[in-house]
């Protein structure tokens, strides 16, 4: 009586309560199982992950009841355009899984096709509001070079993933010599270490001075703050692969909060602003076009209005293009603030002077792949010429990135551009070590 309960309670346990079908952990011990009898050799196994497209717009058009509606409407789809028998789980939020058993790769590819096509093919309607429906596939076949449920899923993941950044609703297969799916699974496993490094601080602030280009210039002290990772073997590090990692997966807001938490609770710390200089921060354009971002960079900047006129934020050019009107409007909010604005690698994508009239900053940063080669390049150098020229005419000051020589300083002089940061300024150096006693 009690191992029928045990057994009762444990398949219960297994079943997703929404769609009816097994859940995650019942999907992954099944997984495992199969690579178990599998290492022996023998028939092949496949694993296909369904993703549904933008579905958290469905819930903001349909509610979370229609959302849920839908789910489980395709849990029956994918059920259905099954031409075997195989094990559907739920195994995320809007993600389903399917293990099929004494399948290729080719054949689960076929069925994914087909289960894609149905979800593309239905009219989806919950209490009048009617809303297009898609989802994007990843398959895997299973082989002995995969050790546990984990590593398959991964790969099935990772083409998921990159079928939804081809335009969605798409399937794609995965192959041990697919460069592209590799790269996007070596992507997912480096996730957890930007929330790692967020949890645990294992980042640190830096910050690169910015100088006038005439040196008699008696502007006050100015600074870039920039980010460091703590390695695991405790070593400072650039965070160019950070970084990439987290515009890649969609983190760069989380780190963004981080910086700016941590950069206004040093600023707080202060017990007069006399003599703190100038700082400029980086903010992302998965950042500045978000909305909730934006209303947490506004609240932070209300509990700390005295630090105002000592701080702007730096906006690359490509955050313009997603949604120029958007982050017209945020920008204007920030300025309100009393904070400067800059834009920052100027060139490097894609402004036009036709539009640098319209944005609202007050500085721009050229970028540095014209700066460093201006001493040998006359293409360059008339870039920033004329960078310089339209930049000052619109009342925007000018300051030149990857400055690394003295001669690169004096063809700068010679443009008039009105400030310089690179090496032949100064080397970044620690945030603390330019900020007053506290």
């Amino acid at each position: 009586m009690l191992k029928e309960t045990f057994e009762q309670l444990r398949e219960e346990s297994d079943v997703d309560a929404l769609t009816g079908l097994k859940n995650r952990r019942a999907f992954e011990r099944e997984v495992n199982r199969l690579i178990r009898e599998q290492q022996g050799g023998g028939d092949q196994n496949a694993l296909i992950i369904a993703d549904v497209d933008q579905f958290n717009m469905i819930n903001d058009l349909c509610g979370v009841e229609g959302g849920d509606h839908l789910l489980s409407t395709l849990a029956s789809i994918i059920d259905n355009y099954l031409n075997r028998p195989a094990l559907v789980a739920r195994t995320g939020d809007d993600e389903f899984g399917i293990l099929i058993e004494h399948c290729s790769g080719e054949e689960a590819y076929l069925i994914a096709s087909n289960q894609r096509c149905a979800i593309e093919n239905l009219k989806y309607r919950y209490e009048g509001v009617s809303v297009g429906v898609s989802a994007s596939f990843g398959v895997a076949e299973i082989d002995q070079t995969m050790a546990s449920a984990a590593e398959a899923m991964q790969a099935a993941y990772s083409c998921c993933l990159l079928a939804k950044e081809k335009g969605r609703n798409a399937v794609h297969a995965y192959h041990l010599d697919d460069e592209e799916a590799a790269q996007r699974s070596l992507l997912i496993h480096s996730v957890p270490r930007i929330e790692r490094a967020l949890e645990k601080n294992q980042l640190l602030l830096y910050c690169q001075p910015i100088a006038p280009v005439y040196l008699m210039d008696t502007s006050e002290e100015h600074y870039e703050v920039l980010l460091r990772v703590i390695d695991e073997q405790r070593r400072v590090r650039p965070p160019v692969e950070f970084i990439d990692v987290a515009e890649r997966s969609g983190r760069m807001r989380a780190v963004d909060r981080w910086v700016i938490n941590t950069f206004y609770s040093e600023l707080d710390k202060i017990g007069s602003m006399q003599g703190v200089p100038r700082f400029s921060v980086n903010l992302s354009g998965e950042s500045i076009g978000d909305e909730g971002f934006i209303a947490f960079l506004l609240e932070r900047l209300d509990r700390s209005p005295r630090c105002a006129g000592y701080v702007a934020f730096e906006i690359t050019e490509t955050a313009f293009v997603k949604d120029m009107e958007r982050v017209k409007t945020h920008i204007r909010a920030i300025k309100a603030r009393g904070c400067s604005v800059y834009l920052d690698d100027f060139g490097s994508g894609y402004a036009s002077y036709s539009y640098l009239k319209d944005l609202p900053v007050d500085c721009v940063k050229i970028d540095g792949v014209f700066v460093r080669n201006i001493t040998e390049d006359p293409s360059s150098f008339a870039m920033v010429r004329s960078i310089v020229e339209v930049a000052h005419l619109m009342d925007k000051q000018v300051i030149a990135e990857f400055v690394e020589n003295e001669a690169t300083l004096v063809s700068l002089q010679e443009l008039d551009v009105d400030f310089a940061q690179g090496r032949a300024i100064g080397e970044p150096i620690p945030l603390h070590k330019v900020l007053p006693p506290q």
